[in-house]
C-alpha cells in the first residue's frame, strides 16, 4: 500500500532534461496533481497538459547527478493512470533510490486562449439562437429568431449571404462532416439544405411540428437525422432529398438526437433515453433514470460513452453496451442547459441555470472540479481542439475562457449587451464565435 508515504522524485522531459529540483512527493499524487505541480515548476502562464510515467533510479540521486544518468539503465517506466504509488506498485518499482517522473505533452498542437474581439457582425433582427463553424474553420453559420440563416466569413468577419425561406424561428444549424452542406432546422417544421456559399439545395418536409435538433451521420455521406416536437425522428437522404426512415414510438417532444456507434440515441420530454437502429428503425433500448425531461445529449469521441442532461438537475453517463448508468452526475442545482465531451475524451463539461460549470471524468463520470465566475445562467460550454481550454457563454452577457489544468478562469470576454445563447470554437483552434440575444455575433481570437 502506498498510503501516507513520500518518495524522492525528479521530473524529467522525454529528451532527458531535468525540470526543477528533486522533490519529496506524496505517493497519493494523481496525474492531474502532477500536472498542476509541473506547470508551476515550468512557470507556464497557459498551462500545458501532460502524461506521466515513473521509473526507479538505479544510481543514487544527488544534486550533481546529470539528467542523462537518471535514465541510463533505468527499469521500464510505468504510466501513471491513478496515483504515483499505484504506478510504482504495478511495476514493482523500488522507492529506495528515488524515482524519475518522465513527462510528455499530450496535445500535438497548442491552442492559445482567445483574448480579444476580432469583430462584431450585425445583421440579424432578432436573437441569435445557434452558431456553427464549418469544418475548415473559415465560415460561420448563424440561426436566428428572425427566420433567417446567415453565412459569414470567419476570417474577414464579413457577411457572405442571408439565407431566406424559413417561416419560423431557426433553432439549429449543422454542417455536414465534409463541409459541403449546411442544414437548418426551424419552428416551421422544415429542414433546409444550403451550399457553403448560401445557395438553396432543397427543403425537407416531413415533420408536423417544429424541428428541435439535427445530427449528421459521421461516416455515411448525406445521412441526416432530425428530431421534432411531433415526437418523431426522421432519417433523411439529403442527396435524393427524401425520407429514408421515420422513427416513432415516443409520446412527447424529442429534444435531442445524436449518433453513437451504429445506433441513434435520443432524449425526450417523457424522461426517457432511447436507442434505435437506423437500418430498420427498431427500438434497441429504453433507458430510464431521469426524473424530468431529457434535454441534453453529448457523445464521447470514441463512440463508447454518452451523457444525457435533464431538467432534474442531473447528468447521467451511459455506455453503449450497457443499459444501466455508468454514473449519475449529481451536483447542479438547476436544469442542465448543455454538456460536451472534450475532443480527447478525458473530460465532460456541463453547465446549468445555477450559474455553474462542472467538469467530470470522461470515462467514469466522476466529479473532478467546478468552475464558478458567471453571475447568471450558463447556456453553452465549448472545448478547444486540444482539450486544454473551455469557453462558456452565459446570460450575464460574457464569454469566459477557463484553463482546465489550472482550474480557473483565464479570460473574461465582455462586449455583448445581452444573454449569449450560442457559442462555438473552431476545430482549427484560433477562433471562437458567440451569438447573443442582442442580435449580434462576435468573433474572438487570441
Amino acid at each position: 500500500m502506498s498510503s501516507g508515504r513520500n518518495v524522492l522524485a525528479q521530473f524529467v522531459s522525454e529528451s532527458g532534461e531535468s525540470t526543477g529540483p528533486q522533490l519529496d512527493l506524496p505517493e497519493e499524487l494523481t496525474s492531474e496533481q502532477l500536472q498542476l505541480l509541473l506547470n508551476e515548476l515550468m512557470e507556464n502562464d497557459d498551462a500545458d497538459t501532460f502524461a506521466f510515467s515513473v521509473s526507479a533510479n538505479k544510481p543514487e540521486i544527488t544534486p550533481t547527478t546529470p539528467s542523462s544518468a537518471l535514465l541510463d539503465d533505468a527499469p521500464a517506466a510505468v504510466d501513471v493512470t491513478g496515483t504515483v504509488g499505484e504506478a510504482l506498485d504495478v511495476g514493482g518499482l523500488s522507492r529506495e533510490t528515488g524515482i524519475t517522473i518522465v513527462y510528455r505533452p499530450l496535445a500535438a498542437f497548442k491552442v492559445r486562449a482567445v483574448s480579444r474581439c476580432a469583430g462584431t457582425m450585425p445583421g440579424h433582427t432578432e436573437a441569435v439562437l445557434d452558431v456553427s463553424f464549418s469544418p475548415d474553420g473559415q465560415t460561420v453559420a448563424s440561426a436566428s429568431g428572425d427566420n433567417t440563416v446567415r453565412i459569414w466569413n470567419a476570417l474577414t468577419v464579413l457577411p457572405v449571404k442571408t439565407l431566406k425561406g424559413h417561416t419560423g424561428w431557426v433553432l439549429r444549424v449543422a454542417w455536414s462532416p465534409d463541409g459541403e452542406t449546411l442544414a437548418s432546422a426551424s419552428m416551421d417544421g422544415t429542414v433546409r439544405l444550403w451550399s457553403p456559399t448560401g445557395d438553396s439545395l432543397g427543403v425537407l418536409k416531413g415533420h408536423k411540428k417544429w424541428v428541435t435538433d439535427l445530427a449528421w451521420h459521421p461516416t455515411t455521406p448525406g445521412l441526416l437525422a432530425s428530431s421534432s416536437k411531433d415526437t418523431s425522428i426522421i432519417l433523411w437522404d439529403t442527396v435524393l432529398k427524401r425520407i429514408q426512415r421515420r422513427i416513432s414510438g415516443c409520446t412527447k417532444t424529442i429534444a435531442q438526437v445524436a449518433w453513437i456507434g451504429d445506433r441513434l440515441v435520443s432524449g425526450a420530454h417523457d424522461k426517457l433515453v432511447r436507442l434505435h437502429s437506423p437500418d430498420d428503425g427498431k427500438l434497441r433500448g429504453t433507458l430510464s433514470g431521469h426524473a424530468h425531461r431529457v434535454t441534453v445529449i453529448t457523445v464521447s469521441p470514441d463512440g463508447d460513452h454518452y451523457v444525457t442532461g435533464s431538467d432534474d438537475h442531473t447528468c447521467i453517463m451511459w455506455q453503449l453496451s450497457q443499459k444501466k448508468p455508468v454514473a449519475r452526475m449529481v451536483g447542479h442545482q438547476a436544469p442542465i442547459s448543455h454538456a460536451s465531451f472534450s475532443p480527447d475524451g478525458r473530460y465532460v463539461a456541463s453547465c446549468a441555470f445555477d450559474k455553474s460549470v462542472k467538469i467530470w471524468d470522461g470515462k467514469t463520470g466522476a466529479f473532478l472540479f467546478g468552475l464558478r465566475g458567471h453571475v447568471a445562467a450558463v447556456y453553452r460550454v465549448c472545448f478547444s481542439a486540444d482539450s486544454r481550454l473551455l469557453a462558456t457563454a452565459s446570460a450575464d452577457a460574457t464569454v469566459k475562457v477557463w484553463s482546465l489544468a489550472k482550474r480557473k478562469m483565464i479570460k473574461d470576454l465582455a462586449g455583448h449587451a445581452d444573454a449569449i445563447y450560442a457559442l462555438d470554437w473552431a476545430s482549427t483552434g484560433g477562433l471562437v464565435c458567440s451569438g447573443s440575444k442582442d442580435r449580434l455575433l462576435k468573433i474572438w481570437r487570441s
